[in-house]
């Protein structure tokens, strides 16, 4: 009898026990349910559960693709080309790989790599800027040597890694082109023999008033070499031919050299010009500024004495012998018209 109550109490004990785990198990089994139920969360709210977001951190109302990414998160600059490491393609639809991702005027068109050109070619030159990472839709080419001032020919007169427009020392001689009286030519000791405004380096002989290759106000008058050719002053090649009368007619071959006639007319065709000819009609009269009297003129030079068809030359021609004299000194030539001028014509009475 005791056996069997012993037995009893065990079987009873047993499926208590069995009771028990089947209520654990179910209510694992429902707690399990209440976690994958609470993993099912959406933190930007833009519709696309974080398991499968993309972007998760979208600014509230913007528009999203199928993987939770806005236009503003894969294009930034909104140029319609795609971030660098942009995870999808926006509602817009993005392509290809942005390389000027910030900083794009949203009123620039842009190239394939979303550059404008203000990004590669910032004086807009038609050369990229050193680092450009593209050539922006209009192409640029090279590297630019000034790339904030415009300089399309890039000319570089030192050779350095600064172009002229933007480099303060051209020619690389340690003096500021704003003081360098030879900017373009190396001359550290700014040597200027002549004391105009170009130093000796880069001084040429040439016409008052002009340079660059033609000279200073005083080149073709002061006495000095200044581009070391051997020939001084209006001798120089750089120089033009002297005019003292301003007519048109250089000296040497002007039938009136210090009378201005532009039309070099010579109605006697004796070499001298009407304007400067006091006998400019048939060549048959005296000239009107010697004296008939021998004793009136000064000592022929030619030989002959005064009063034998020779006429020779008064005072009222010193300033034409005195330009003769002049160019004689100056090692010019003369011509036979000059020469007729200085000596009253050299008319026979």
């Amino acid at each position: 009898m005791r056996i069997a109550l012993v037995a009893t109490i065990l079987f009873a004990a047993a499926m208590i026990a069995f009771a028990a785990t089947k209520v654990g198990e179910a209510s694992i089994g429902s707690g399990s349910d209440d976690v994958s139920a609470s993993a099912l969360v959406d933190e930007d709210g833009d519709g696309v559960d974080d398991a499968s977001d993309l972007c998760p951190s979208t600014s509230s109302g913007d528009p999203v693709d199928e993987n939770g990414c806005s236009d503003a998160q894969v294009d930034a600059d909104g140029d319609g080309v795609c971030n660098a490491f942009a995870p999808s393609a926006g509602p817009s639809s993005c392509t290809g790989k942005d390389l000027c991702p910030t900083g794009t005027d949203p009123n620039d068109a842009v190239d394939v790599n979303g550059c404008s050109d203000a990004q590669v070619d910032a004086d807009g030159d038609g050369v990229c800027n050193s680092f450009a990472p593209s050539a922006g839709p209009s192409g640029c080419t090279g590297k630019d040597n000034c790339p904030l001032a415009p300089n399309p020919g890039q000319e570089n007169s030192d050779g350095d890694s600064v172009g002229d427009a933007c480099d303060g020392d051209d020619d690389n001689d340690t003096v500021l082109d704003v003081v360098d009286n030879c900017p373009l030519t190396p001359n550290p000791g700014q040597q200027n023999s002549d004391s105009d405004a170009f130093g000796d380096a880069c001084d040429t002989e040439g016409p008052p008033g002009n340079h660059g290759g033609a000279g200073g106000a005083d080149d073709c008058s002061d006495g000095v070499d200044n581009d070391g050719d051997g020939f001084i002053d209006w001798a120089d090649t750089g120089c033009p031919t002297p005019d003292g009368d301003g007519d048109g007619a250089p000296d040497s071959s002007d039938n009136c050299p210090t009378v201005s006639n532009p039309d070099q007319q010579d109605a006697d065709g004796d070499g001298l010009g009407d304007a400067c000819d006091p006998d400019a009609g048939d060549g048959d009269d005296p000239p009107t500024d010697c004296s008939e009297s021998a004793d009136d003129c000064d000592p022929p030079h030619d030989g002959h004495s005064p009063g034998h068809g020779h006429v020779v030359c008064s005072d009222s021609n010193q300033a034409a012998q005195d330009r003769l004299a002049d160019l004689k000194s100056q090692g010019r030539p003369v011509d036979k018209a000059m020469a007729a001028t200085a000596n009253c014509g050299g008319k026979n009475r």
